[in-house]
């Protein structure tokens, strides 16, 4: 988890480099840019790991007896089928989101389109063209 923070930082490190010198659109640096993304997930999901495991010891200690740390199977059933559940609706929603913005964005260009089509084919008068001014 803490590697993974620290590539992260290092990342953003590079990429504040590349753009303060104007060499962002590296196509290596971008390859490797794109599939960083899920990084900072994985390590979330890897530091609750740890944060899971380390409760191991509180059973050894006696602060929670083993009698009350575990599930019966219809809990574990019940809890699976629950989170499964949830998060099939969040990646429902996001899929929907994405395909919404992106017919939204595809709409939007179509129009820019057109506009930029109807400009040229104005005719413009000589007070608005850029040689009259000088």
């Amino acid at each position: 988890m803490a590697l993974l923070g620290v590539y992260c930082i290092a990342l953003f490190g590079v990429a504040f480099w590349l753009a303060s010198r104007r060499r962002l659109d590296r196509r290596g640096f971008l390859r490797f840019a794109a599939w960083s993304p899920p990084v900072p997930w994985v390590a979330g999901a890897l530091g609750w790991l740890v944060s899971e495991a380390g409760r191991g010891p509180w059973l050894i200690d006696g602060l929670l007896p083993v009698t009350e740390a575990h599930a019966t199977g219809v809990e574990v059933i019940i809890g699976t089928i629950a989170y499964t559940t949830v998060t099939s609706l969040f990646v429902a929603c996001a899929v929907d989101a994405v395909v919404r913005k992106h017919t939204e964005a595809a709409d939007a260009s179509w129009q820019l389109a057109a506009n930029v089509r109807w400009l040229l084919r104005m005719r413009w008068p000589r007070w608005a063209s850029s040689d009259a001014f000088g």
